[in-house]
């Protein structure tokens, strides 16, 4: 994983050097191909060539695939379950998916905001040992709830730790707003709180993806809150989508995860 994260930065970047790489990476050769394979691609036949995946899925998105495998490899010993990081791959997927069919000019810097909208967990439990049993009580919590409750026990939050994460790492600096202002996606996305449309374009993409996401994996299931269906529509309505076609779409959508889970 160190020589593919050093080999990342090389501006001349090979696939062929690249693909031979993921292959000695037993973890990352596994994700990539479940990433490529999943749903979402909408492929007519499954992947099992690394050389064909990294194609398909595009250098960028391949590259934030790795960072966010580095992400999970530097925090391996911090006690999450496994569908922690299954969720955050679907809800990376799910981004990119809507990104690409609401035609949106950052649908790579989709999939890596939903890639890493929830690293800052990880590192939180790791730099506070008493964040593990907060996280288990309240991590259920409305994001903006949440957020207020961490502030309140630890005087820093989840999203703003994932914001510094993706900027220690030069990650663009869109990806590290959209993880910063979950907590505020209402006002961002209505207007009272003034970002670049690049940054309002992911954090809406994620909204409405995290959406599509906690009505499949139990993971990510949270309380409702009046606050969270008002930002769900914000987005909807910033992103100029009905209800009725966003309903439509996710129930599509959760359909299709389902028969894939089924096969």
């Amino acid at each position: 994983m160190l020589e593919l994260t050093q080999l990342m930065k090389d501006d001349d970047l090979e696939l062929t050097r690249l693909a031979a790489l993921i292959k000695q990476d037993v973890a990352l050769y596994s994700a990539l191909l479940a990433a490529v394979n999943s749903p979402w691609m909408g492929l007519p036949e499954s992947v099992d060539c690394i050389e064909n995946a990294v194609t398909i899925m595009g250098m960028s998105k391949v590259v934030s695939l790795i960072q966010a495998m580095t992400v999970r490899t530097t925090f391996k010993n911090v006690p999450l379950l496994e569908s922690f990081w299954e969720s955050a791959a679907e809800v990376a997927s799910i981004s990119d998916f809507l990104a690409k069919r609401y035609r949106l000019p950052n649908a790579d810097q989709a999939y890596t905001s939903g890639m890493l909208h929830n690293a800052g967990v990880a590192i939180m439990i790791q730099s506070l040992p008493e964040y593990k049993t907060f996280f288990d009580t309240h991590g259920k919590q409305p994001t903006h709830e949440l957020c207020a409750l961490e502030r309140q026990h630890f005087s820093t939050d989840h999203f703003f730790q994932g914001a510094m994460l993706t900027k220690k790492w030069f990650m663009p600096g869109e990806v590290a707003l959209s993880i910063r202002y979950q907590p505020i996606a209402h006002s961002v996305l209505t207007g009272k709180k003034t970002l670049p449309t690049s940054v309002a374009d992911l954090l809406a993409i994620l909204v409405l993806a995290k959406s599509i996401s906690q009505e499949y994996q139990n993971y990510w299931k949270v309380e409702k809150s009046d606050l969270e269906q008002r930002t769900l529509l914000a987005a909807l309505d910033y992103l100029e989508i009905h209800e009725v076609e966003f309903n439509e779409l996710r129930e599509d959508l959760l359909e299709s995860m389902s028969n894939s889970a089924v096969a």
